[in-house]
């Protein structure tokens, strides 16, 4: 459905203002920084979130403009207005606003272009998750660390990366806490996706991890079991082709990703059968021969009829997959499935409506 009427003039509008501020003299880019933090003070309530919100998503817009044209922020006299209006963002009482701040912190990082400004950033999170117990701070900040590894803000050392996995392994356990794990281990499947070959030293203790938690979290925390399944679809193309290795390790591993798929599997949550579907489909593609297909394709088909459109579009997906290399046996067992349940395709029964895939 289109966005109201509203909401989109002030959307075009961000969008416009990310284009022109960029081609804007750099004193007078210094002055309206310093507007957009005034009038944000200048607000109360509600209305100040509001006003902050859309500020914040102009200026992620520039960001995001001046990394695509390959642009640099400017003189360090604009950092300080930048900083004040990304970090007072960072730890705002309103979720959208702190996704918002993070992801500008990142982009601010990348379009600065200094791995010392970089780090100095990092550093602010880690101090700050180090000493913090409201779960705003927590959030935020987690957030922002996997943020700046997303955008390849020029965190790549493996002390960085050490210290990041083992701050969001801590915030993960945070059991009291399902918002801090949650944000902890979406952060976390965002480093997983950016590190690279750096993170296989971590791929056996994030496994543990993922599988841990799957069994422990009670499936009434969706947001946790769908975070953990974005760090299990993360870890899956990690591995790649190593998947299809025979050694013990290597089986290990595989092992454990097939079991944390079934637990997902089992999850009432649609979102995180979803997630179970494209790990599958992610183990499919790199280890072809250790996916049961005989299971997969059943528990596929009976999906199609799901009153879910993201998890029907899964499994269209993964189906779409399965038929380009081995299209007989995925119709075999298909026709087995119809053949055990040949009184729901009789004349006269009415098939459910599958609706839009």
């Amino acid at each position: 459905n289109p966005l109201p009427l509203p909401v989109a003039v002030v959307g075009a509008a961000a969008n416009l203002f990310g284009v022109m501020f960029s081609h804007v003299v750099e004193s007078q880019r210094l002055q309206i920084l310093e507007q957009l933090l005034e009038s944000i003070k200048q607000t109360r309530g509600s209305r100040q979130q509001t006003v902050q919100l859309n500020v914040m998503t102009a200026f992620c817009s520039y960001l995001k403009h001046l990394a695509s044209c390959k642009g640099r922020l400017g003189s360090e006299e604009l950092r300080t207005p930048s900083l004040t209006l990304v970090l007072g963002a960072l730890e705002s009482a309103n979720p959208l606003l702190r996704c918002a701040a993070a992801e500008c912190l990142a982009r601010l990082a990348q379009v600065v272009g200094d791995s010392a400004f970089t780090a100095g950033l990092a550093q602010v999170s880690f101090d700050k998750l180090k000493s913090a117990r409201d779960v705003v701070t927590r959030t935020g900040h987690s957030l922002a660390l996997g943020s700046l590894y997303r955008y390849l803000g020029g965190i790549v050392s493996s002390q960085h990366l050490n210290a990041c996995v083992g701050i969001l392994y801590t915030l993960s356990h945070d059991s009291a806490s399902p918002e801090v794990q949650s944000w902890a281990l979406h952060s976390l499947s965002l480093v997983i996706d950016s590190a690279g070959p750096l993170y296989h030293l971590h791929v056996e203790p994030t496994l543990s991890l993922i599988l841990m938690l799957l069994l422990t979290v009670p499936p009434a925390h969706t947001e946790v079991h769908q975070s953990l399944g974005h760090c299990l679809n993360a870890i899956t193309t990690t591995l790649g082709p190593d998947l299809q290795g025979n050694s013990a390790s290597v089986s290990a591993l595989r092992t454990s990703c097939l079991l944390g798929c079934a637990v997902m599997q089992d999850n009432p949550d649609c979102l995180v059968q979803a997630q179970a579907i494209s790990c599958l489909q992610q183990l499919h593609m790199f280890a072809p021969r250790h996916v049961n297909l005989s299971s997969l394709v059943p528990s596929l088909c009976v999906n199609l009829c799901s009153s879910y459109l993201l998890l029907r579009r899964a499994v269209m997906a993964c189906l779409r997959q399965l038929v380009q290399r081995e299209a007989a046996e995925v119709s075999d067992h298909a026709v087995a499935l119809a053949k055990e349940n040949r009184e729901d395709f009789a004349p006269g029964n009415e098939l459910p409506i599958l609706g839009h895939l």
